[in-house]
């Protein structure tokens, strides 16, 4: 048997009642086809021979282990014969009585409509109430429904129930999210689910939630010493894991169940997280270090909003995100400007001084160690820094000014990464499914523009370290780019 069932052969035993010779010739030909699609039928055309008792030969059947399915074709003739005579009586009939009905589970037979009154109503004996029944009496829709009958009996639904997926995380977390964002949150799974139409606004509703709750997570430095207020930030961060998890878990939804979604809509969140990267409205003395959790978080929800979707390979989507203007108003400005992703990464240092104090250590990125000590249990470190270094790859092709390069924090930590993505990209077809990321025409323009980067690997690296990032033909050659089919 195959694993995917196509060679089984399910046994079926079809019951109807002699009405007229129409009738015995319309059973006889779904018989024939059903025979055609692969299926074994038991009629008695074929099966009963002289000197057989019909009643014995239609109990054993129905009772038979091996049969999958009755079929009960469905007359004026068979209504008659089931509600006021016993099955197996009389020379013209061969249904099913009430009496062998109810000797196995009801789901082993299919009511088949054959044909119906002058009201349009099928005739269905009283045992056969409340039945699902497959209706082939209308020459339009038997196709159709003759489709429902097949799949029913290969056990093949047309409606498959999904497999069985794992409890969000979140709501495991000790500190539980504003149910606002929950909220939102789950209606994004219905709509995604059930009303497509719905879930553009859904994810609309679930991004200002989300924005609102935020906000409430504003700090003030003023005084305080830089080791008091850098406690005050992580501390803060550690409140936020639960919402970044629903973050993430969201986001790895849509990923998992929503084709190429619309990358302006999800895009626009970060938009919209820009602001928090300065003072709101109204306050007009702050210091930098006053947003360096927001500038961690957004950075970081980045990082994983790219990852959900590369794990999930929708790379036209994440090609959408990479090149896209992100509009945003700077301090200070009425005026609004615009730039590629790398405008979400900015520089962290708020924590700093208490970071490798609290761990007495001389840690060369506190933030790039933050980061890689909470990865989401969805993640591996692997997965987040191949990531990190492909953000900044990107960068690179899409800018020739230093100071719009992804700057990927977490590189410190990637010699054994092998960044899978570029490494498959000798084979032409994976090229052609992820060129779009790079934003490139073809392999000669791939080619070129990785030749033609004008980046110093040696010189753009942490401060205080040798420790550089490592160039993209690590992991493959230009030459080598759609070297294999």
């Amino acid at each position: 048997m195959s694993d995917n069932g196509m060679d089984r052969h399910p046994k079926v035993f079809i019951s109807y009642s002699w009405s007229d010779k129409d009738h015995e010739e319309w059973t006889l030909m779904l018989a024939e086809r059903l025979v055609v699609d692969g299926v074994d039928v038991v009629i008695d055309k074929w099966s009963l021979k002289e000197g057989q008792n019909k009643y014995a030969f239609m109990e054993s059947m129905v009772t038979d282990e091996s049969v999958e399915r009755v079929l009960v074709i469905l007359d004026e003739g068979y209504k008659n014969k089931a509600d006021h005579h016993k099955g197996g009586v009389g020379a013209e009939t061969q249904i099913i009585s009430p009496e062998i009905y109810s000797k196995v589970s009801q789901t082993k037979f299919i009511p088949v409509v054959a044909k119906k009154d002058e009201c349009g109503s099928p005739f269905v004996p009283a045992y056969l109430h409340g039945n699902i029944y497959i209706d082939l009496s209308n020459h339009e829709e038997f196709e159709q429904e003759y489709e429902k009958l097949i799949r029913n009996i290969y056990g093949r639904s047309l409606y498959q129930k999904p497999p069985i997926g794992a409890a969000p995380k979140h709501i495991f977390e000790d500190k539980k999210p504003t149910s606002r964002i929950d909220i939102a949150a789950n209606r994004i799974r219905q709509s995604a689910s059930s009303n497509r139409d719905r879930l553009v606004a859904d994810i609309k509703d679930f991004h200002g939630q989300f924005m609102s709750e935020l906000e409430t997570h504003r700090m003030r430095s003023e005084a305080e010493s830089a080791v008091d207020f850098g406690k005050k930030i992580l501390d803060d961060l550690n409140d936020l894991i639960g919402m970044r998890n629903l973050f993430i878990d969201t986001m790895l939804f849509l990923a998992r169940n929503v084709n190429n979604p619309d990358a302006e809509i999800l895009a626009n969140f970060f938009e919209d997280a820009i602001r928090l990267y300065g003072p709101p409205k109204g306050v007009s003395t702050w210091r930098e270090r006053d947003f360096d959790n927001f500038k961690f978080l957004v950075s970081e929800l980045f990082l994983y909003f790219v990852s959900s979707f590369l794990k999930y390979e929708q790379y036209e989507f994440v090609g959408q995100l990479l090149h896209r203007e992100y509009f945003y108003y700077p301090l200070h400005s009425g005026k609004i400007k615009h730039g590629c992703f790398p405008i979400l990464r900015h520089g962290v240092s708020g924590f700093d001084q208490y970071y490798r104090k609290a761990y007495a250590k001389k840690f060369i990125s506190p933030s790039a160690d933050l980061m890689l000590s909470r990865v989401n249990e969805e993640f591996t470190s692997d997965e987040l820094i191949s990531c990190d270094l492909l953000l900044h790859y990107v960068s690179l092709f899409v800018s020739d000014d230093i100071s719009e390069y992804w700057f990927p924090f977490t590189y410190i930590y990637g010699d054994e990464v092998r960044m899978e993505l570029l490494q498959r990209m000798i084979s032409t077809t994976h090229f052609e499914r992820t060129k779009c990321i790079f934003g490139v025409t073809d392999c000669n323009d791939f080619r070129t523009k990785m030749s033609n980067l004008k980046i110093k690997y040696e010189s753009y690296r942490y401060h205080r370290t040798f420790h550089t990032i490592r160039p993209m033909q690590t992991f493959i050659s230009a030459e080598h780019v759609c070297s294999k089919n």
